[in-house]
Parts: C-alpha cells; structure tokens; sequence
C-alpha cells in the first residue's frame, strides 16, 4: 500500500475517532461556551447561542454526564461557562460538580440563555457568545465539536478559519483513499502501535456497555435483553447478546454515566455500537488481541466511509451506518471474504435506509439493537450467497457508488430535521 494512502488512513482514524464524555452535541455546547468565556475573561450577565437543529435535537433528550437529570443545550452552555475546562476538548465537562449543577439550575430559571436555530446548511454548526454590558466574546464551531473556526471580541476577529458550510468533510482530511478494498488491506497490514486510540476503544466502551448491563440506565434495553436469554432458559446467543452489550452502552451514556466513551464520527453511540459487538464475538470464538484490534478496524473505517456521504449529523439515524460497520468487522474477524462484506452492505443499505434520527435519548438503545440484528440478518443472507440484486431499489452494482448515492437520500430527507424539531418543540 502506497504510504500517502497510509498516512491519509491514519490522519482520518485520529480526526474520526476520539474519547468523550457525554453525548457529543451538548459536550460541544459545553465546549464553545467554555472557549468564548475564556475569551471574555469577566463575570457573564447573557448567553446567546445559535445552533443547527441537528445540535439542537441531539441535546434535547440526552441527560449531560455527571448532572442526573439536566438536558439541553441551554444547560451545556452554562456548565461549560461555569466549569468548562476547554483543554480537555471533548471531556470539557470532567470537573462538574454539585455547586455547579445548583448554579446551572438557578441560571436557567433566570433565563440566562437564549438560542436560536441557525439558518445556515451546515449541519453541525454553533456559535455562543458570552456578554457582559456592552462587551462580548463569541466562538464559532462548524463540521466538527471541537472544530473552532471564528473567535471574536468586541467586534475584533481573534480568529477566523473558515469553512465550507455545505462541505461536511472541508476541515478533514481528503477521504478520496477511503475506498473498501484499501480499507481492508490497511486494516489487515498496519501497525497497529501507530493507533493507540483502538485499544481504549475496546476498553472504555466495554467498560460502559458493562456498567448498561449490571444497572439501571435509561429503558433498560441491554440489560433486559440480556436477562432474558438467560432466565428464559435459552441457549447462549452471541448474536444476541452482542446487540444488548451494546444497546446497554447506549442505555447508560443517554441518561446521563458520566464513564467516557471512545467515538466514532462524532458520535459516542455509534462508537460502541461499533466495538461492541465485535469484542463479544471474538471473545465467543477466542480470537486473539491482534485479530480483535484490525477487526475494530476494519469495523471503524467501513462505519466511516459510510458516513462519509451522509455528514456526521444528518436526518437520518447514525447507528444504523455504525451496525452494518459492526457486522462488517464481524465479518472480518471470522476471516469472510471482502466479497461478503460488500454483499452484506447492500443488503443492509437495501433494508434500513431511512430510519429517521430524531435527536440523541434513551430510545437510541432501541435502534442500536434494531439496528445490529438487521445488519447480522444481512451477514447471515451474504454467507449463504444471497444478495439484493444490482438495480433494486437504491442498489446499483458498484459498492462505492451505492454508499455515495447514501448522500442523495440524506439531502431528500432535510425537512425531516424540521418535521422532528417541530414536534420537540411544538411551541
């Protein structure tokens, strides 16, 4: 493989892959606000955000790490205003603390925040201004949750790095290489000690799809899951219990475990529903360290190059994209042909393209289950050579094309962002 294809793989894992804490979105909040108070350095009378919908509805029903019950991106901006630490990027939020979750409560009830759904096209985009009288400080992200592009004081630009707002991967690395049969022979031949990031991965996301399966978290959909094999006397079922452990993770981080996560596309759901599964079954089938990292791997990357036409945020549900990345590492794990994988994506894009994403919640449990157990179905079909045949429906012949028309349905679907932000917010 040649090395700029290399170092391009490699560039796009440590953008795409990251620890977090929380659920991205208000993390993000909790981010930007934490940038512009350090820039206004005095005391805050007024927060002004303005946020894309897909921000907006991401924050709404997810509970923000360590707080048990506070939600929303007015609440983020606050905490991030009060104990931010900005240093820590995605794990902004690791010093909250009572005094601060009281102060929060008080500011909201003071109506401290105002916010305002952005009119630009991009979808993952948030600036929040601190004031204090006639002073100001604003900061800017756009594509990316830590991706500042415009700082601003007093009417003075600090910074400005502007991106294209209708080009979701103008901040990242050129993504041209990402194609699956080179995803697949840098999966199987890299060295693995250049991408550190694989092994907290495994470690972090297990630790929460745990502590989802042992506790009470959101509705429970992992642990019940789990339960039931067991009690009901049945047999044990990898496949099934791969789309609880991870379920579970979801089920613990949407309500609030203040456990980090390692993400994947900005998105700490996808990142375990990505893992997960592929750690269960190579602990099933006893499949060394080495065999679990590159199947992670593989599993990240096809899960990427998915998203790659669809944006980080979209109208339609991430974890579906991150399933069928799963099944593909699964694949890989057990030595499948690249042949069968690209069967087993079609089958899944034939089957689940456009479940809606309707904001990040405790519901998210439920489409990573659903989402994983389609994906296996669509394994299951392409060992035994079957294959939704070229021309049906969204399915053309070649692979890469049918994951690049993804992006055509995506845009289709942009009033859906609309259609969701009004039922979240009827008023």
């Amino acid at each position: 493989m040649e090395q700029q294809i290399i170092s391009d793989l490699i560039n796009i894992i440590n953008e795409e892959i990251e620890i977090a804490q929380g659920c991205t979105e208000p993390i993000a909040g909790a981010y930007t606000a934490s940038v512009a108070t350090r820039i206004l350095n005095m005391d805050v009378e007024r927060i002004e955000v303005v946020a894309s919908t897909n921000i907006i509805k991401n924050a709404k029903g997810v509970v923000i790490p360590g707080t048990k019950d506070l939600m929303g991106i007015e609440a983020s901006v606050i905490l991030g205003m009060l104990v931010g630490d900005a240093s820590l990027k995605m794990e902004v939020l690791s010093n909250i603390d009572e005094a601060a979750i009281t102060k929060t409560k008080e500011l909201l009830d003071l109506g401290i925040v105002s916010l305002k759904a952005a009119t630009s096209p991009a979808k993952l985009l948030m600036s929040v201004r601190m004031i204090n009288g006639e002073e100001y400080a604003e900061a800017t992200i756009m594509h990316m949750h830590t991706n500042i592009v415009k700082i601003e004081k007093n009417g003075i630009i600090l910074k400005n790095d502007p991106c294209d707002e209708r080009d979701f991967n103008a901040a990242l690395t050129s993504k041209e290489h990402l194609t699956l049969e080179n995803i697949h022979e840098f999966a199987s031949t890299v060295d693995l000690t250049l991408l550190p990031i694989l092994q907290k991965q495994i470690e972090f996301n297990s630790a929460i799809s745990n502590e989802g399966l042992t506790n009470k978290w959101g509705a429970m959909v992992g642990k019940i899951n789990k339960k039931q094999t067991l009690c009901e006397g049945l047999t044990f079922d990898i496949r099934r219990h791969s789309c609880a452990a991870a379920a579970a993770g979801s089920d613990a981080r949407m309500s609030g475990c203040s456990l980090p996560v390692v993400t994947v596309n900005g998105s700490g759901n996808q990142g375990m529903t990505i893992a997960i599964p592929i750690i269960e079954f190579a602990k099933e089938h006893e499949n060394t360290e080495e065999e679990l990292y590159r199947a992670v791997l593989f599993g990240d990357l096809i899960s990427i190059r998915l998203k790659q036409s669809v944006g980080r945020l979209s109208p339609l549900c991430g974890v579906t994209y991150a399933a069928i990345g799963s099944v593909a590492g699964i694949l890989y794990l057990q030595g499948y042909e690249l042949s069968i994988v690209e069967m087993m994506i079609k089958n899944s894009i034939a089957n689940n393209t456009g479940i809606i994403c309707d904001g990040a919640k405790a519901s998210c449990a439920l489409k990573i289950y659903s989402g994983l157990d389609t994906a296996l179905l669509s394994a299951q079909l392409a060992m035994n050579g079957s294959v939704i045949p070229d021309g049906t429906g969204i399915i053309q012949t070649d692979i890469e094309q049918t994951i690049n028309d993804l992006k055509l349905i995506s845009d289709a679907m942009t009033m859906v962002d609309s259609a969701v932000m009004k039922i979240l917010s009827p008023e």
